[in-house]
């Protein structure tokens, strides 16, 4: 029974995850320990795009980086610069990020956090091999225990 809820936690992770891409939400792995301990590495957030309005101070914002083109950034809106530009911070970052961000680079508003269920991901990127062929294997094992006849 352990092996049957842990595939079915996993499997229902992912698909909240891969669902909430379909119905315009923007699923992302997070890939830093900027905003931990609440939002680790390998966390999925789904940000919901940000409705017309005031983006509120504390707000947790997925936004264009502006340090690297290319690459999302996950943090907390501290305040507006009095040009309009959004003053972002990780929470675990002892600064404000240097570069603020234009109110068109946002991307969401996060509002949901799947637990570790993107470290595959994480750890694919990052090359981890080890990490990922030991996740593998117990998920075949756990297949393999769920799929066992019941014994008495």
């Amino acid at each position: 029974m352990a092996a049957t809820a842990l595939l079915s936690w996993l499997a229902t992770s992912l698909l909240w995850a891969l669902a909430s891409a379909l119905v315009g939400m923007h699923p992302t792995v997070v890939s830093s320990g900027s905003m931990a301990p609440r939002i680790r590495p390998g966390d999925v957030v789904v940000a919901t795009p940000a409705r017309a309005g005031p983006l509120r101070p504390g707000t947790v914002l997925l936004v264009d980086d502006p340090e690297r083109p290319g690459l999302l950034l996950l943090h907390r809106l501290l305040r507006r610069t009095s040009e309009g530009l959004l003053v972002t911070k990780g929470d675990a970052n002892a600064r404000p990020d240097p570069a603020p961000v234009a109110t068109a680079a946002v991307r969401g508003v996060a509002r949901l956090r799947i637990s570790y269920v993107g470290l595959p991901k994480l750890w694919l990127a990052e090359r981890r091999w080890p990490l990922l062929a030991a996740f593998t294997a117990a998920v075949a094992a756990l297949v393999v225990a769920a799929r066992a006849p019941a014994t008495r």
